[in-house]
Order: structure tokens, then C-alpha cells, then sequence
């Protein structure tokens, strides 16, 4: 797995600067996996749902829409990305969007704050040795037996090996020009950390980049 060379700051800087056109940038290449995570999260209203990295909101504003604002709680790094978001949630009748600026390294929640945690798009970009960091803040904020779901760029299989090694080659050559993102296989360390009941799902082969969709629950 290679690693991330861009600072923290940089990164925070990239998608703040980028959050007015990132659905541009990316919308079509993770619109199937995202689907498809929304039908396994199945949220139900009332559940206590955070979801870390909203980026732009688009998968929040869905997740409200079907089950309610009650109980759903959003974070990101980048300031920029929830001024999009909430922009999103206000064209919904939401005024007041229930989001906090946090690191996923520190999550500003107490233990067992929520049924179910959503992640998408995030781990690829987060240094090798912080996802379990990140991994451990997702376990210590869900309740015993909360759902997780992850989707993260992965490596490619069958028809799609060659694209991600492509994208590897052109990460190691300039990784901001990727959003820092690069293939990870999170399952061992998600197992690692006693996650339960893990089963993941492989998307790509033209529908979608190279995507990992794993669930599981908190022991």
C-alpha cells in the first residue's frame, strides 16, 4: 500500500479550494459504490447516524432525506467542503445543519454516541499508519453492535488492475494531483481491530473507480 506523502494541512487546503466543483471532479466515478453503501447503511429514522468526511453533503442530504435530520450528525476536515454542504441541506428545508469541523484522528463524540458510522471516500487519503487510528475513533463512537460502512478507492481487480496501476504511477509522481488518494485494503485492519461480521464488496470495471464497500459492526 503506498503511503501519503502530503501533509494534513495541504490536504485540508486541496479539498477546501476544491469543494465548489468536487462534485465536477468526482460524482460520476462514485456514484454506483455510493448507491449501493446508502442501500446496505438502510439508516432508519431516529438512528443515531454520523457520518465522517461529508464532503459536499451529497450523500448526508440523502441519508436525510430518506430518514430524517433527528440524530444524524455530520463531520469533515475541510471548512470549505460543509459550506457546500450546508448549502445542500438549506435547498432541503435544513437551516441548521448539524455539522462539526473535527479530525477523524479525535472524533468530538463520546463513547457509544451512535448506532451507525458512514465513511466514504476518506481512508484512501489518510496515512497508512493512522487508518487504524481512525478505525479506533470509528469503533469508540459507535454503541455495541453499531453498523459501519466504508467505501475507499482499492486496488483494481480483474479488468480494472491496469487503471490502478496507473493511478499508482501517477501518484507517485504528483499525489495532490489525486487529492492524495490512493488504492487501500482495509478489511485486515478493520479485522485487526475486532470489527465483526465484516463482508466486503468490489465495485469498478468501467461502472466506478476501483471501490471497496465494507460493513460490519462493533463488538
Amino acid at each position: 500500500m503506498l503511503d501519503v506523502p502530503v501533509e494534513r494541512s495541504r490536504i485540508q487546503h486541496w479539498y477546501g479550494e476544491n469543494a465548489p466543483h468536487y462534485d465536477e471532479l468526482t460524482a460520476a466515478n462514485e456514484a454506483v459504490p455510493k448507491a449501493r453503501a446508502l442501500e446496505l447503511l438502510d439508516r432508519q429514522p431516529g438512528e443515531r447516524y454520523l457520518e465522517v468526511a461529508i464532503g459536499t453533503g451529497v450523500t448526508f442530504a440523502e441519508v436525510v432525506a430518506s430518514s430524517g435530520i433527528e440524530g444524524a450528525h455530520g463531520v469533515d476536515l475541510a471548512a470549505g467542503m460543509m459550506d457546500v454542504a450546508r448549502a445542500r441541506l438549506r435547498e432541503q428545508g435544513v437551516e441548521h445543519a448539524p455539522f462539526s469541523l473535527a479530525d477523524a484522528t479525535a472524533l468530538p463524540f463520546p463513547d457509544g454516541s451512535f448506532d451507525v458510522v458512514f465513511n466514504s471516500y476518506m481512508l484512501d487519503l489518510i496515512p497508512t499508519e493512522e487508518i487504524p487510528v481512525v478505525l479506533a475513533e470509528f469503533r469508540r463512537v459507535l454503541r455495541a453492535d453499531g453498523r459501519l460502512i466504508l467505501v475507499n478507492l482499492t486496488e483494481g481487480e480483474g479488468s480494472d488492475t491496469e487503471f490502478s496501476a496507473g493511478w499508482k504511477q501517477a501518484y507517485e509522481r504528483d499525489p495532490e494531483a489525486l487529492g492524495a488518494c490512493r488504492p487501500v485494503v482495509v478489511e485486515p485492519m478493520a479485522r485487526e481491530l475486532g470489527f465483526e461480521g465484516l463482508e466486503r464488496e468490489y465495485f469498478g470495471h468501467g461502472a466506478s473507480w476501483p471501490t471497496e464497500i465494507l460493513t460490519g459492526c462493533s463488538p
